[in-house]
């Protein structure tokens, strides 16, 4: 697995900090090998960030020690959780006002 590395300049350095910062994390924790999910979430919003700057997925890879493939995973995952999430409070915002509109009724 031959992935490209690329230099990380003290302005992608200082965003990807501040970043983690939001998290509750250090970088150098978000780029640890932890699973917990405050992890994986700020590792995400990581890659994000660095997709958004220009970077390839080998490129963000290689800087996280991670294969490609993960990173493309990781960002499109998140994305489904987002529609998940707001799936689910819809549905629980509906339920909330139909038992709202059933007490006002009784």
């Amino acid at each position: 697995m031959s992935q490209r590395t690329r230099v990380l300049s003290a302005r992608w350095r200082g965003d990807l900090e501040k970043l983690c910062e939001l998290h509750g994390l250090t970088l150098e924790q978000a780029m640890s090998k932890q699973r917990f999910r405050i992890f994986v979430d700020a590792r995400s919003a990581c890659y994000r960030y660095l997709r958004a700057e220009g970077w390839s997925y080998p490129e963000i890879g290689g800087l996280f020690g991670r294969d490609h493939t993960s990173i493309s995973y990781a960002i499109s995952d998140n994305e489904e959780r987002k529609q998940i999430h707001k799936q689910r409070a819809r549905a629980a915002y509906q339920r909330m006002m139909g038992r709202a509109r059933l007490a006002a009724m009784q």
